[in-house]
């Protein structure tokens, strides 16, 4: 009966102390309250003492049942039965001291669901975003790599074209650059420009006799008030008039336009010289004509 009264008062202090440190309840501060995770953790850790509570409940029922029970039989029973008694309380309380310490381990794990919890649900979103972000970044690489291949191509073949323009200047240059050369350039030159003027003189004098045979000198238009009281009429000749332009045409090219004063000449050679595309009337005063610009 002593020992049985030992082990009754252990089981209650052991589970009276115990009592005590869960009922204290107490919270440490973490970085992860009031989030998602903290607060499920919380959740977590409330349905693990409650479940505690259950079970120190059920075993204070075992308790009082076992000593009822053994207080019954530690009058009636024999010495046998109690041997027996005590050995299997011995073994309820390992058993029990077990549970507890097992209970007590669990308490302090929280338990990791399989599915994704919320950190990784946040990096996977972020990683998600990187992605698309390099994605972004590798396409305009990629545009800024084609447009630079492109102004690069673009670059060869200037460069190929200077290069030969350089050549060819190059070797230009050293052939002026020797005696020979220069002096077979001049003869050259000379002689192309001794043929131009041989050409020039040939086509002036073909114009020359052109015109004399074809339109000859003729008397200029009759203005009333002007001319018509005058004895002897002066006379137009066209190749004048065509001398005059191109001589415009040369020493004044910004104003090539020769001034038609009334009674100074005949108007079938100017109309003449007009529709035949060699002259053309200025836009504004129809009384000067310039040479057309021939390009050969």
């Amino acid at each position: 009966m002593w020992i049985e009264e030992q082990l009754r008062k252990i089981i209650a202090q052991a589970a009276h102390d115990f009592d005590q440190v869960i009922a204290q309840d107490r919270k440490i501060a973490s970085s992860e309250d009031g989030t998602v995770r903290g607060d499920h953790l919380d959740q977590v850790l409330a349905d693990q003492k409650n479940e505690r509570e259950e079970l120190w409940a059920k075993l204070h029922e075992l308790e009082d049942a076992y000593t009822t029970q053994g207080l019954r039989r530690l009058y009636l029973a024999k010495e046998d039965k109690q041997t027996k008694h005590l050995a299997t309380l011995k073994a309820e309380k390992e058993g029990l001291i077990k549970e507890v310490n097992q209970q007590m381990k669990e308490s302090r794990i929280v338990p990791r669901q399989h599915n994704e919890t919320i950190n990784e649900l946040q990096f996977k979103e972020k990683l998600s975003t990187t992605v698309e972000q390099l994605g972004e970044a590798l396409k305009s690489v990629d545009q800024e790599l084609s447009d630079t291949s492109d102004a690069l191509d673009r670059e060869r073949i200037v460069l190929t074209e200077c290069q030969k323009i350089t050549n060819a200047l190059q070797q230009r240059l050293d052939e002026v650059q020797q005696p020979e050369a220069m002096q077979q350039a001049t003869l050259e030159a000379h002689e192309k420009l001794n043929q131009l003027k041989a050409k020039h003189k040939a086509v002036m004098d073909e114009l020359v006799e052109f015109l004399n045979e074809f339109y000859p000198p003729h008397p200029v238009d009759i203005i009333p008030g002007v001319n018509d009281t005058e004895a002897e009429v002066d006379t137009c000749e066209l190749i004048f008039i065509l001398e005059d332009l191109m001589n415009l045409t040369v020493l004044k090219p910004h104003d090539p336009y020769l001034k038609l004063e009334k009674g100074t000449y005949w108007s079938p050679y100017i109309e003449t010289i007009i529709k035949a595309g060699v002259a053309v009337r200025d836009p504004k005063d129809s009384y000067k004509i310039r040479l057309v610009d021939f390009h050969v």
